[in-house]
């Protein structure tokens, strides 16, 4: 018993120090994000929707303040194109690069915009999930082991590596207030949309109404655990990789990175001649 504790009080500062580690490398990555209010990057992610994952990759220009974006993909649809600018509308145009040959014109939240994936375009860059981790640290903190794994390589960088471990994943009942709804639900708790569909079988969509009173159940964290990868040089995620209780939940990658590039006007001008619309 006396060896075994020996051994665990060696290992004591080893533990503390790669919480610390990282702990520090999420401060950083929060730190750095608020510094970033403009950045290009090709996104690739895969989510789960109920029984199969959905796939894509885009290049992304992205302004945080005021919110403009705009991004081309590269599959599922290669050549659509999403622009959101409210200087000039406050629907999201689409070059949906097919059928009905015609730019569309939809609302963010629609469920034809919300059909391939978790999140709206609002949710586009890093900071949706710059809030998600600065939420953990200051209102989760004590409900997550922090894990700092040491390097790895990819693509010929080294990234460190970082895991948050949720000590109890578990889901718990909500009365809905009057006036919300799924998103503000999602919002206030900081969890997923998603999760909380998959987590209610009358609630069949994004856009379900939900009634005063009414009893859901919700997860209390976003998720059972995430695996970040950060660059060193630019403390930026290249990849996040989300599970829960099923496996893995979400999966984005960040690559080609660039922070605060300058815009001309029409990068984000429906009436560029380069884009489609």
């Amino acid at each position: 018993m006396k060896l075994r504790f020996s051994y665990f009080l060696v290992f004591l500062p080893f533990i503390f120090n790669a919480q610390n580690k990282a702990v520090d490398l999420m401060k950083a990555f929060i730190s750095k994000v608020e510094r970033v209010n403009t950045a290009t990057y090709t996104l690739s992610f895969k989510e789960r929707m109920g029984d199969k994952y959905v796939f894509s990759k885009a290049d992304v220009k992205y302004q945080k303040h005021p919110f403009k974006m705009y991004l081309k993909q590269h599959s599922p649809k290669k050549g659509l194109e999403v622009l959101y600018n409210n200087e000039f509308s406050s629907k999201a145009y689409i070059n949906p690069q097919g059928f009905p040959w015609v730019t569309l014109n939809l609302s963010p939240f629609s469920s034809q915009m919300r059909a391939d994936g978790h999140h709206t375009i609002f949710e586009t860059g890093y900071t949706y999930f710059s809030k998600m981790a600065a939420h953990i640290l200051s209102n989760q903190q004590a409900q997550f082991d922090f894990q700092y794994l040491g390097t790895v390589n990819q693509s010929g960088k080294s990234l460190d590596k970082i895991k948050l471990l949720c000590k109890d994943y578990i889901t718990n009942d909500y009365e809905v207030k009057q006036g919300e709804s799924l998103r503000k639900i999602a919002q206030k708790h900081f969890v997923s949309e998603y999760s909380i569909v998959e987590c209610n079988s009358e609630i069949t969509g994004f856009n379900s109404k939900l009634q005063s009173g009414q009893k859901i159940k919700i997860p209390n964290v976003y998720a059972k655990s995430i695996e970040i990868l950060i660059d060193p040089s630019s403390k930026l995620p290249v990849e996040i990789k989300i599970h829960d209780t099923k496996g893995l939940f979400e999966l984005y990658n960040f690559e080609n990175a660039k922070v605060n590039p300058v815009f001309k006007a029409a990068t984000f001008d429906p009436e560029n001649s380069l884009y489609g619309f």
